[in-house]
Order: structure tokens, then sequence, then C-alpha cells
């Protein structure tokens, strides 16, 4: 399944370091969904990883697609700061854009 060109925020993620709590090995590129959690409540997503994966300390930038953006949008407005979560925090990010409405 390919994600489609349509996103609801890109943002700027980096990933922690294992030292710091995060994974010990990067995400591989492609297709990743995962749990962003911002301001107490915890939203569904996917966004398409970097070639060659995004590894433990390093920064990129990438478009999410919420699987309920209904619920999820407001909480995520330029600026906002959240949490890649994976059972435990593995990456913080910043909303960095909106798509043109």
């Amino acid at each position: 399944m390919t994600i489609p060109s349509y996103h609801h925020i890109t943002a700027k993620i980096r990933m922690l370091t294992p030292e710091r709590g995060g994974r010990a090995s990067p995400i591989p590129g492609g297709e990743f969904t995962g749990i962003l959690a911002a301001r107490g409540q915890q939203f569904s997503f996917r966004c398409r990883m970097p070639e060659g994966g995004l590894a433990p300390g390093v920064t990129a930038t990438v478009d999410i697609e919420f699987m309920f953006p209904e619920l999820a949008l407001p909480f995520f407005k330029v600026l906002n700061e959240f949490t890649l979560w994976e059972g435990v925090t593995i990456g913080h990010g910043r909303v960095v854009k909106l798509p043109e409405a």
C-alpha cells in the first residue's frame, strides 16, 4: 500500500538516541505508522520515512497523515510540539507547516 500524496501536517522530527531512551535501531525507510502524542492525547498516523531510514539522533522533515484527522488536527497547529511514541517516547517533533487550504 502506498501513502497518498495528501497530508495533514508537515513536521520536523528528531529521534532520540538509545542513551536518551530512544530506539537502538533506525526506523526503516518507506511507510511508517505510529502514535504521536500531544497535550496528553495520542493519535495514530502514517508517514513516509526518508530513503535509508531515520537513525537515532537524526532529524528529518516528514509529511504526516492522521488516521482520524478530525480528532487530531486541533492539537497540531504550526509550532505545536509533540512526541513520537512507541510504548515509550522515541522522538520529539514540531509542526512546521499545514497544507494550503
